[in-house]
């Protein structure tokens, strides 16, 4: 391989990752009060099917 095909190849790596990082990054719509709030809502929610007996849950 020839070293510019290399670089080229490289260099398209980058872009293709590129809308990858583009996508993690934080959105406006988004803030961490949401965030904590639905989480702690999944928790509470997790907590209550570990403890239901499977007659609870079929009703």
């Amino acid at each position: 391989m020839s070293p510019v095909r290399e670089l080229r190849q490289f260099a398209q790596g980058i872009e293709r990752g590129r809308a990858a990082v583009e996508a993690a990054r934080p959105r406006p719509e988004s803030n961490e009060r949401n965030e904590g709030y639905v989480t702690n809502l999944k928790l509470i929610k997790r907590e209550m099917y570990v403890q239901a007996t499977f007659d609870v849950l079929r009703s």
